[in-house]
């Protein structure tokens, strides 16, 4: 993906969730000038930091945050898929 994706893929999920840049700083607890940086530039120095939280926010997975899945893959899909790989692992490891 290229960097700016990232933020153009934020400022969509933000503007789509009716929220300001003052409201999805303040619920990630950092300053407005810093999100829309990173909103602007992509990734940044405290973009790594904030993707869990942004993840809860916009109510979607990881995945789909970093555009590799679906916009509508949500954090109980992760979930999901988690669980499966574990459970696979589990009975390779008891086999």
């Amino acid at each position: 993906m290229r960097t700016n994706e990232f933020g153009e893929r934020l400022r969509r999920l933000r503007l789509e969730s009716n929220l300001s840049i003052r409201e999805v700083a303040d619920l990630l607890k950092i300053p407005p000038s810093s999100y829309a940086d990173i909103e602007s530039r992509g990734y940044g120095r405290h973009a790594i930091a904030i993707l869990p939280q942004l993840s809860k926010i916009y109510g979607i997975s990881l995945s789909s945050l970093l555009g590799r899945a679906p916009l509508t893959q949500t954090i109980a899909d992760d979930c999901r898929a988690i669980q499966e790989l574990a459970g696979n692992i589990v009975r390779k490891l008891t086999e």
